[in-house]
């Protein structure tokens, strides 16, 4: 009978993070406005292609970000407006050919050319509407981003490429369904430890793949925190259409899987932590109307990627202090 009443007691103290409740919770994103956030995002990357002259040869990439984000306002429904400023860029790249890095911790000015694109983001700006359940509803700014890194370039031969380089790879587009794939973690039900629901994600931009995530509550700590698993399907949607380059046209047909752990923290939303191995196979098709025979490469890409969204100030830490 002790017991019992033990067990009884413990279900009652548990407290929903969203809104009033008992056993489960819905886990949710808590923003207030003016709270600061410091978003740190790291991908490392290794491309072994399979097919070509390139067959057996690796080539690495490590691209790394770091945000300082203010929440500039809240909707009545939970979602805010987010500012983002670049505060920390890292590149590092190595192939057959050469090997180039920069590092903006560094204060190295001695970089390579080819990167001089990603060191003038360094304090850009850039703004995104969010979900309370972290869907990433819109991105806007890059095209201001994309002229302000195009003064800061010194005037040399190659300034046009490097433009166009941030501008494929930094889109208002491409920013959204990058961080939508590491924020949009969250179901719109009440779960607890065991409990498990998906999410499909499609992006539009170049690959055109789906991810068919299932995310499950693998534990509940004591002190305020969920451990979340990961377990992803990633293919090319149907329907893809093939990628213009000048006068190539790229199809791409790729498959894969990812597996990961988020650690959360339950009263904020907060991703504390958040650690993704991403395995898939490309096949690309190369047609041209200069080339009669279409040429084909194959790849196998290993990913890591780590996450962090964690509070750093906000207007309850101003009047702690």
């Amino acid at each position: 009978m002790r017991l019992r009443i033990i067990l009884i007691i413990a279900v009652g103290l548990c407290v929903n993070l969203c809104c009033g409740g008992q056993d489960k919770k819905q886990y949710c994103y808590k923003f207030e406005k003016s709270q600061q956030y410091y978003i740190k995002h790291i991908m490392r990357r290794k491309v072994e292609p399979k097919s070509g002259r390139s067959k057996g040869l690796v080539i690495e990439q490590n691209f790394s970000f770091g945000y300082q984000v203010v929440v500039k306002e809240v909707g009545e429904k939970g979602g805010a407006w987010l500012e983002f400023r670049y505060d920390w860029v890292s590149i590092e790249q190595k192939d057959f050919e050469k090997e180039v890095s920069y590092d903006s911790a560094k204060n190295d000015d001695n970089i390579s050319p080819l990167l001089w694109g990603y060191r003038a983001l360094l304090g850009e700006v850039f703004q995104v509407k969010m979900s309370r359940l972290g869907k990433v509803e819109q991105v806007k700014g890059f095209v201001e981003i994309h002229q302000s890194v195009k003064e800061k370039i010194t005037p040399n031969p190659g300034r046009k490429m490097l433009v166009r380089q941030i501008q494929n790879q930094f889109n208002d587009l491409l920013m959204r369904e990058l961080l939508t794939n590491l924020t949009d973690i969250y179901t719109d039900k009440k779960v607890k430890q065991g409990s498990s629901w998906s999410k499909s994600l499609e992006t539009s931009y170049d690959a055109q793949i789906v991810f068919n995530n299932k995310y499950k509550v693998n534990e509940v700590t004591e002190d305020g925190f969920a451990i979340i698993g990961l377990e992803s399907k990633i293919r090319t949607k149907f329907g893809a259409k093939p990628v213009v380059r000048g006068e190539l046209k790229l199809k791409t047909k790729s498959s894969g899987s990812q597996s990961g752990t988020i650690k959360i923290k339950e009263s904020t939303g907060e991703i504390i932590s958040s650690d993704i191995s991403q395995k898939m196979t490309a096949i690309t098709k190369i047609t041209s109307s200069k080339v009669i025979t279409p040429k084909s490469n194959h790849a196998e890409i290993e990913s890591k990627i780590h996450f962090e969204f964690k509070k750093v100030a906000g207007p309850k830490a101003k009047t702690e202090k």
